[in-house]
């Protein structure tokens, strides 16, 4: 089967959660993470000319993982939403980091976890 990895410097690859997850912070709602990306993340990225690309539409065979990797590597932007404190986001931008700390985008909704904890 042909590589469908999607490469190219126009894209920009999302670290996020999928579906809808709970906030961790006391009293939080569910957050429909599909949802923010489609109607937030998607169109700020198309605005600054660039493809949204997140890990479940990754249409390659075998581990999703090496093909994520690939992406975390490759990829010349990234966003990764903090919100949830989710511990696969955070692995995910620290390899990230770890390569091109200097193209990602980090951003978390004003009244979650991640907002609180950083105004400690």
């Amino acid at each position: 089967m042909a590589d469908s990895i999607a490469t190219g410097s126009d894209i920009c690859f999302v670290l996020m959660p999928f579906g809808p997850k709970a906030d961790p912070f006391p009293g939080s709602v569910k957050i429909d993470f599909d949802r923010i990306f489609d109607n937030i993340v998607v169109p700020a990225i198309k605005r600054a000319g660039l493809r949204p690309f997140r890990a479940d539409q990754e249409l390659t065979s075998g581990l999703i993982h090496q093909a994520m990797f690939e992406r975390l590597l490759r990829s010349e932007y990234a966003v990764a939403d903090l919100t949830s404190a989710n511990p696969n986001v955070y692995y995910e931008l620290g390899i990230r980091h770890a390569v091109r700390p200097w193209s990602t985008v980090l951003m978390c909704a004003e009244t979650t976890a991640c907002r609180s904890m950083s105004a400690r």
